[in-house]
Parts: C-alpha cells; structure tokens; sequence
C-alpha cells in the first residue's frame, strides 16, 4: 500500500502556516476531495515532559502515525497537516507511515513580531521565535519556501497551489522520503502498567468545555503525568466523508490510539474534551476505549451564562485561533443562531442525564470548576 500523502505546512510562529493550512484543506473539502486535517501541536500535549522527549516530538511522531492510519480507514487520500517541524525533527515525523510534501512558510522579521505579539504572545520570547526563524531559514528539508510578508492568506494559498501543482509533476523527488515505523515514544520511569484513565469532559456549546478542560490538565501537572486532547482537533476529514455518528468513532478511535500512546510515555490520566450530545455518540468511546477507563464528566450553565458565554467568545481577537472555530470574530448581529444551538443542546443534555459527573459553572471561573471536577472524580491526589 502507498503511503498516504501529507502536506505539511511549517514555519517560525507568525508565518501564517496554520491559517493556511485550514484554509487549503477547507477549500479541497468544498471541491469534494477526500482530504484531512491536523495540527501537530495537538498531537503531543503531554506535561511534564520527560527527559529524553523534551519537546513531546517522539509522543506526536507516533500519535500522528496512528491518526493518520485512522483518517485513512475513514476515507481520506491526502492530508494537511500544519505546526512547528525544526530540522532535528524531520526524521521522527517521516517514519510515521506518510509521503511527506514540506512547504516553509516565512516572513520577515518585523512581521512575524507584529503577528505574534498580535496573538497575545509575550515580548520576552520574540528572542526565541528570531532563533527558530533563523534555524529554519537555515535548513534544507522543506522542498517549497513561501515568503508571507505583505500577503493576504488567499495569495499565500494561490502561491502554495501554484507551487505544487509544478512540484507534483516530479516523478522522482531529489530526498529520498523514510517510509517506516515511527520511534517508540518515550517512558517515564515507573509508569504504570494500566491502561491510562480518561477523563472526557462535554457540554452545550461555548459553556466553556475546553476551557475548563485545559485548567483541569494543567492543575494535573502537579500530580502525576497526564495528557489532553481536544476531539475536534483529531475528527477533520473532509467533505464530512463520514456522517456525524461516524466521525465520532473516528474521534474514539484516534482517542484511544492515542491514549495508548500517551500511557506508554507515562501518563496515567489523558483529559478529552469535544461534543457528545447523544447517548449513541457516547456509546463509541465506550466501546472503543478499555472496559472501566472512561470517566464522563459534563458542563451546564444557565440560559442567561450561555448566552454572555456566546457573546464572549465573538469578541476573542488575539490568543491560538483554533482550527474550526466558527465563532470567533462573528458579528453580534448573527448570534441568534448560534445561541439557539447552545440553548438547545443544554435542555437535550439536560434530559439525557449524560455524566458520571456534572459540574455547574454558571458565574464560576474555569479553575474552581476544575478544582471540583478533579474532587468529584477523585483525582486530586498521587
């Protein structure tokens, strides 16, 4: 069987690569391609990090091989990928079972401080993002080099189509692509042999289910090994080849292939957040996950939080864009809808008693409703 063939978007932070990235792939899913989606930085969320994996490449390398096999089986033929990729890293991401295209993206320096500095990033590690931009402006992986600077995303996007529909034609490319089994991820000494517990955190739209998710990951980080993954972020095939149902199986499957991968980088505890509504949905990550592992934890608020909650994620303008975020930046004028829709998967879960635990956070901040989920469900302690 050829390996599956990946587009990998890569570049110092500010390049524009998963802005692109997302932008390419929605394109190609509204042409009827069956094409996927993956950022890689949401592959390796694993604190503390250990020893000998320092910056969580071995942990992405095979959590990407095993979702790209999964996005295979659910019918995709090409993938994007967008995120970091330094030159020391190359080899691991290549070994994952995938036919590798790499496309540089850059931009000068001034730009690349204005938009991160423009996504909330702190002023003390611009000295970090020149160096990675001057690593990579060093190296020679990438087999196309794309400067941003100035551009709108559609001419980025233009300048990348335009470049590989030339490249495509290469029958044989000058670097060889190292097709095999990804390295074994990295352990921690004394991790346990138990399947890791996974903590899947769900509620109506923008109750704050991430957030909270990601407050109750990082108070873990003081008590043992642990990861997260955001459902979402592992189910972007495109076309919506698989119907909703089904693209909640492929999200189990890519939870659980990746839970294994995490346990065996020493985490016990791996904390999943996304959008479960129906008994039928819950359902595939109880089957595809180990019998006993599965702990459902589930967020409500009032009409009247949702509603400030709704507003409030329109009018996020800097931080991380994730990818398939159709609310940030939306006008007031257009909330009824969504509003709606958040409304009324509240009263639908609300009836399904969906939750081994269910955690109010109307008025609350998001790290007092982890506090209580992390008691309720007993994990406050080694």
């Amino acid at each position: 069987m050829q390996p599956l063939r990946v587009l990998w978007l890569c570049g110092p932070p500010g390049a524009g690569k998963s802005t692109v990235a997302w932008r390419l792939f929605t394109e190609s899913a509204q042409r009827g391609h069956p094409t996927g989606y993956l950022d890689i930085d949401q592959l390796g969320m694993r604190l503390p990090t250990p020893a000998d994996d320092p910056g969580n490449t071995l942990i992405k390398a095979a959590n990407l091989a095993v979702v790209l096999a999964n996005y295979r089986a659910a019918g995709a033929q090409q993938v994007l990928v967008s995120g970091v990729a330094l030159p020391d890293e190359v080899p691991a991401f290549e070994a994952a079972g995938a036919d590798i295209t790499w496309v540089r993206l850059e931009a000068d320096r001034a730009q690349l401080h204005t938009r991160f500095l423009g996504r909330d990033g702190q002023s003390e590690l611009l000295p970090d993002l020149d160096q990675h931009a001057a690593t990579l402006a060093q190296s020679d992986f990438a087999e196309v080099t794309i400067d941003t600077t100035g551009l709108t995303v559609a001419a980025v996007v233009k300048r990348v189509q335009d470049s590989l529909a030339h490249w495509s034609q290469v029958a044989d490319r000058d670097r060889p692509k190292i097709i095999g089994k990804p390295p074994a991820v990295s352990r921690l000494s004394g991790a346990a042999n138990a399947q890791p517990r996974v903590l899947l955190l769900c509620g109506p739209r923008a109750v704050g289910t991430s957030t909270v998710g990601w407050e109750t990951f990082q108070h873990l980080w003081g008590l043992r090994t642990s990861a997260f993954v955001d459902l979402a972020q592992v189910g972007f095939v495109g076309e919506a080849s698989v119907a909703p149902l089904g693209r909640h199986r492929l999200r189990a499957h890519n939870l659980a292939a990746m839970a294994r991968n995490f346990h065996q980088g020493g985490a016990t505890v791996v904390i999943a957040v996304g959008s479960i509504l129906h008994s039928a949905d819950l359902r595939a990550y109880s089957e595809a996950l180990a019998p006993g592992t599965l702990t459902v934890g589930r967020l409500r608020a009032t009409s009247d939080h949702l509603r400030q909650r709704v507003a409030a994620r329109t009018a996020v303008r800097g931080g991380p864009h994730l990818a398939g975020d159709c609310l940030r930046g939306r006008a007031v004028a257009e909330l009824g809808p969504v509003i709606d829709q958040a409304l009324a998967e509240s009263t639908l879960l609300d009836r399904s008693g969906i939750g081994d635990v269910v955690i109010d956070t109307s008025g609350r901040a998001p790290t007092d409703c982890a506090d209580e989920l992390l008691d309720a469900v007993g994990l406050t302690s080694r």
